[in-house]
């Protein structure tokens, strides 16, 4: 253990050496860390987390709208097969009856479905 001469010369040759004990790496210890270097530390530890935030909030934001818009599309796939359905409802009571407003044979109806069917195989 070297002695330090008292005062600020030797706080400088104790600081000096602590320095140059630091590992090559330039990773700090407990020991040879200054409050200059921690608080720098901290300044990148609270930037980084800033920074990872963002990124987690915009992910968040991203899904969000993506998830609104499968909501969306399903809603739409929704009301579509409501509206074949009802489709198909008509063209069955044109088959079954025929088309009372115009005097047309059940044929209307059958050539409904069979373009439904068509439709949906496709």
């Amino acid at each position: 253990m070297t002695d330090y001469p008292p005062g600020p010369i030797g706080a400088a040759l104790r600081a000096a050496d602590a320095r140059d004990q630091r590992p090559a790496s330039g990773r700090h210890t407990a020991d040879t860390i200054t409050d200059d270097e921690l608080d720098q530390l901290y300044a990148a530890l609270r930037d980084a987390r800033g920074e990872a935030d963002r990124y987690f909030h915009n992910g968040l934001k991203s899904t969000g709208q993506a998830d609104m818009r499968a909501y969306d599309a399903e809603q739409r796939a929704k009301q579509a097969e409501a509206a074949l359905a009802r489709v198909r409802a008509v063209a069955e009571e044109l088959i079954k009856h025929g088309c009372p407003w115009s005097g047309d044979t059940p044929g209307a109806g059958r050539a409904v479905l069979a373009a439904l069917n068509q439709q949906k195989e496709n």
